[in-house]
């Protein structure tokens, strides 16, 4: 089978289930990846940023310990309840950069899946239980929260299929199918793509994007997300590190990753997989 064209429009990958997160500081082009694979390649995209308040965009994203856990177990059981009905990947955009926050996501796959991980290395998260992933709205409030839209606090479907953005559009899929507690026919795979980008890029992009776009992070809280930063360590086999590119080199390179892996030209590598 000839791999495909990448100057030519592509269609939507078979659907499987799995979720792709692109991670990396701010500034890395997390959601202009997640956006264009979403339209391109019909993935179901969410937006981490999404899943904060208006008071903590006001304060760049800054968010302490505690809190952080309890917004990136929101968005994991998003990606899940999405996953589960197979209909599309999911690609979802949020920083993890912490080796802990990579391992929150690897087990709550894992419980979904109900498959052990043998990895060593793998144990710190923030993680709670099987059940925190599999029952609706267990936590109360899962979804994103009010006015960040396209999202619908307290809806079933935060994503509408009336609502377009940027030239993407969100997928909508049946309450009754995604909120069902029993397992996927097929394990999750769980990839990470991380946008590798130094420091002095990193403000220097973040400068100019909250000058263009009034975009909420400042450039004043990039130290902090570089001093807390952990990249993939050589166990993390599901790591893809992508270097920094130029916009359009950035969103083909991470869609041919992407293709190869997905359509079965390259050895998936995630934590479930030989």
């Amino acid at each position: 089978m000839p791999p495909p064209s990448w100057d030519q429009p592509q269609t939507a990958l078979s659907a499987t289930p799995n979720i792709w997160v692109i991670t990396g500081p701010s500034g890395a082009g997390k959601s202009r990846v997640g956006k264009y694979l979403c339209a391109k390649l019909g993935f179901i995209f969410i937006e981490g940023d999404d899943f904060l308040t208006e008071e903590e965009k006001a304060n760049s994203g800054v968010v302490d310990d505690n809190r952080h856990a309890e917004i990136l177990v929101a968005i994991i059981h998003e990606a899940i309840r999405q996953a589960r009905h197979g209909t599309a990947d999911v690609v979802v955009a949020c920083s993890a950069l912490r080796v802990a926050d990579r391992n929150t996501w690897r087990n709550a796959a894992a419980g979904a899946n109900r498959s052990p991980i043998t990895t060593h290395g793998f144990q710190p998260s923030y993680s709670l239980s099987f059940e925190d992933f599999a029952l609706p709205n267990h936590h109360g409030d899962f979804h994103a929260v009010d006015n960040q839209g396209p999202y619908l606090q307290g809806s079933q479907d935060p994503y509408p299929h009336t609502i377009t953005n940027d030239g993407f559009a969100y997928h909508t899929t049946a309450p009754s199918t995604l909120d069902n507690t029993t397992l996927a026919l097929r394990p999750i795979h769980l990839q990470f793509v991380y946008l590798a980008i130094s420091e002095k890029l990193s403000r220097k992009t973040v400068k100019n994007r909250q000058e263009t776009t009034d975009h909420h992070v400042s450039v004043t809280a990039v130290p902090d997300q570089f001093r807390n930063l952990q990249p993939p360590e050589k166990w993390e086999r599901d790591c893809f590190r992508q270097k920094s590119l130029e916009a359009p080199k950035l969103t083909v390179a991470v869609e041919k990753h992407v293709v190869m892996v997905g359509g079965g030209l390259k050895r998936c590598k995630c934590m479930f997989c030989p």
